[in-house]
C-alpha cells in the first residue's frame, strides 16, 4: 500500500468525536505520495462527512520524483470548505531557519488560527516576509535543486535494495525512505547487542557504524517496524552510510 489509506479505511475510523483528519502528501517518513485519482477518491468519501476538516499538509508538494502529480486538496471545489491547507519554504526553498510556513483555510477557520496563534507566539519577524516572494519567484533554482534530490532518491533506493531481509517502498516524493528492519529484531549484531526493536536497532547502528538513522517509533502505529533515512545530503555520504548499513545488516 505504500503506507497509503484507502477511502474506506478513513471511513472506517471515524467516529462522532473525530474532528478532522491530516493528509502528508508527499510523506514524511515514507517518502511516498497520493496519486490525483486516490485523492480525489477520499475527497468523494469526505463529501458525506461535511463535518470533519481536512488537515493537508502539503510542505513537499515541489519535492516529486515520479511521473505522478501533485493535486491540492483544497483545488477540489466539493470539499474546499473542508481543507485547511499548510505549507512553508523549509523544504523546497531549503530555507529551515526562517520558519517561514503559510496556510489557506476557510476564512472561520483562519480567523481562529489567527488568534491562537496571535496569543503563543506572534509572527515570524518583519524582514523574513521580504525574503519569500524572492524565494517564490526560484523556479529554475527550485528544479534543478528537485532533480538534484531525484538522483539521490533513485541512488538511495537502488542501495538499500541490496540490503539483505529488508524492504521498502521507493520514494517517489520528499527525502526519505523508510525500510521495514523488523527481521532483525530478536537478533545479535555484530558488535554482540540483541535487537528487540527499532530504537535499540538505530543506537547499535550509529555506535557499531557511525551512522544515524530514525527510529520508525517516532513515526506513528506503522511505525515501529521500520527506520527512516534521508537523502539530503551528497551522493558521495548517500552510497557511504547505506552500503556501511548493508554490510553491518550481512554480518548477522
Amino acid at each position: 500500500s505504500s503506507f497509503k489509506c484507502t477511502p474506506e479505511e478513513i471511513e472506517g475510523a471515524i467516529t462522532p468525536n473525530t474532528k478532522a483528519i491530516m493528509l502528508n502528501t508527499p510523506s514524511n517518513p515514507c517518502g511516498t505520495m497520493y496519486t490525483p485519482e486516490e485523492l480525489r477518491a477520499i475527497a468523494k468519501m469526505l463529501e458525506r462527512h461535511p463535518e470533519i476538516y481536512i488537515l493537508s499538509d502539503e510542505i513537499y508538494e515541489r519535492l516529486i520524483y515520479s511521473d505522478i502529480e501533485h493535486l491540492s486538496l483544497g483545488s477540489i471545489p466539493e470539499i474546499a470548505h473542508q481543507v485547511i491547507t499548510i505549507n512553508g519554504l523549509s523544504k523546497a526553498y531549503a530555507m529551515t531557519g526562517w520558519r517561514i510556513g503559510y496556510a489557506c483555510a476557510p476564512e472561520n477557520v483562519a480567523k481562529a488560527m489567527n488568534t491562537l496563534q496571535s496569543q503563543i507566539n506572534t509572527s515570524i519577524t518583519s524582514f523574513c516576509y521580504a525574503t519569500i516572494p524572492v524565494a517564490l519567484g526560484m523556479k529554475e533554482e527550485v528544479e534543478e535543486m528537485r532533480q538534484v534530490f531525484a538522483a539521490r532518491a533513485s541512488l538511495m533506493f537502488e542501495l538499500i535494495q541490496t540490503w539483505p531481509n529488508t524492504q521498502c517502498a521507493e520514494p517517489t516524493g520528499a527525502f526519505y525512505a523508510f525500510p521495514k528492519i523488523s527481521h532483525y529484531f530478536g537478533k545479535t549484531s555484530p558488535a554482540g547487542t540483541e535487537i528487540t526493536d527499532a530504537v535499540n536497532f538505530t543506537k547499535a547502528l550509529l555506535e557499531e557504524t557511525g551512522v544515524a538513522v530514525v527510529p520508525g517509533n517516532d513515526f506513528g502505529g506503522c511505525g515501529p517496524e521500520h527506520i527512516r533515512l534521508s537523502f539530503a545530503c551528497s551522493e558521495d555520504q548517500i552510497e557511504e552510510g547505506v552500503n556501511k548499513v548493508g554490510a553491518w545488516l550481512g554480518q548477522f
